[in-house]
């Protein structure tokens, strides 16, 4: 099951990457570079597994 990651930007919710069933991590918007390494981000349709941040994102992305 996939995962949607999004963060909040004026009470909304704009998804910025997904996570496919094999883990791999795919960036929707490449904004997510430039953007605080600390700022949250929000599991949309599952559990976050580990997932809290945008470093975690990258992080994650790094690795496929």
């Amino acid at each position: 099951m996939s995962t949607m990651f999004a963060i909040k930007v004026k009470n909304e919710l704009v998804n910025i990457a997904i996570r496919h069933n094999g883990g791999r991590i795919e960036i929707y918007n490449k904004l997510v570079f430039v953007l605080n390494k600390h700022r949250k981000v929000y599991a949309v349709d599952n559990t976050p597994q580990g997932i809290n941040n945008i470093n975690d994102l990258i992080i994650e992305h790094s690795k496929w």
